[in-house]
């Protein structure tokens, strides 16, 4: 029998005090935790990526 846990996690950080670099290594050690529980690898830009994608402003 399995066992599930739930998780929560709230990452909270003001964009203006981390440089775009900073918070690129921010989520990459964000996502390399996660992808470790899971047992699997992410690529070295994944957290790069993924800050690019949230501060880019959307054209809606």
């Amino acid at each position: 029998m399995k066992i599930r846990k739930d998780v929560n996690v709230i990452i909270t950080f003001h964009d203006k005090e981390y440089s775009e670099e900073g918070t690129a290594i921010l989520y990459q050690q964000f996502l390399e935790s996660l992808a470790k529980i899971k047992g699997v690898k992410i690529p070295e830009y994944a957290g790069k990526a993924f800050a690019k994608a949230l501060r880019t402003p959307k054209n809606i």
